[in-house]
């Protein structure tokens, strides 16, 4: 009987988290057309070219991605409320890395890093070990797309010290492969960074031991998502997705024709003239 209900316990596991993973590859995909919208807005003709009713396209671009941008806050929220609602701890720590990576595509690189630490110190709650190992495997690519090196290591080295510990052949061998691939997809990303994913260039990786750990949530293994405004600044120099106001600057900027700068009118500089001291006159005329 309790074999019985062990196995329906991990089916319905697999099923809530194939769903969630399926909502969260959905966002992803929102976000890529909402990138695809953003382009098409700020790639417009100089203005001056453009007659009133030209301008059309590019209101209903906006209209566009301002709805994308309401489909992807809703839907976001939900699924981290689903999560965040779930009696599994497994379940959660299955998904988050995910919803880590969604925060950091979307541009919020400190909810990112601050959702993968949070939730990284559950992870040695899990009993199975090779579950935790499995799971350790994917916060650690989850930490290297959010460019967070220092966690990857960590993460990685949990693994290894977990794989080396089991004695199942045949588990141990794809779990190694694992971290080979692993091993050569950092070296890659080291080199040339995927560009999809790359909104910070020159930005380091936040170390893990400067984020503020609460997880006093109130479900159990929930890890807290919520976080003050200042903490989500982004950089000013590199935005990822633009706002509509953002856009909106784009569009008056525009209205300068390409070949079209200020020129700076050189301003004259007085040609000085010695001023003469009454003690040097004198000696002049002497």
């Amino acid at each position: 009987m309790f074999m019985i209900y062990r196995s329906c316990a991990q089916y319905q596991l697999k099923q809530e988290v194939a769903v969630w993973t399926e909502r969260i590859a959905v966002l992803h995909e929102l976000m890529g057309e909402r990138k695809v919208l953003q382009e098409q807005a700020v790639l417009v003709p100089d203005l001056e070219e453009l007659e009133s009713e030209t301008l059309a396209p590019l209101n209903e671009i906006r209209e566009k991605i301002q709805r994308v941008d309401e489909q992807i806050e809703q839907e976001l929220a939900a699924v981290v409320e689903e999560v965040a609602k779930s009696g599994s701890l497994t379940a959660q720590l299955r998904v988050l890395p995910r919803i880590a990576e969604l925060y950091y595509v979307k541009g919020d690189q400190t909810a990112a890093l601050r959702l993968l630490y949070e939730s990284e110190q559950l992870i040695p709650k899990v009993e199975d070990l090779q579950v935790r190992a499995g799971i350790y495997i994917s916060y650690a690519e989850s930490n290297l797309v959010c460019r967070d090196y220092t966690s990857y290591e960590e993460c990685r080295k949990y693994a290894e010290e977990l794989v080396a510990q089991d004695q199942d052949s045949k588990w141990r061998q794809e779990m190694e492969t694992a971290l080979k691939n692993l091993t050569f997809l950092a070296n890659e990303w080291h080199q040339d960074p995927p560009q999809s994913l790359i909104f910070l260039e020159q930005e380091e990786s936040i170390p893990s031991e400067e984020l503020p750990l609460d997880v006093t949530g109130p479900h159990a293994g929930a890890p807290a998502i919520r976080l003050l405004e200042e903490e989500l600044e982004m950089s000013e120099e590199e935005p990822s997705l633009l706002t509509l106001e953002e856009l909106g600057e784009e569009q008056r900027y525009s209205e300068l024709s390409p070949t079209e700068t200020p020129t700076e009118t050189p301003t004259e500089t007085p040609t000085e003239t010695p001023t003469e001291t009454p003690g040097s006159s004198v000696g002049a005329e002497q």
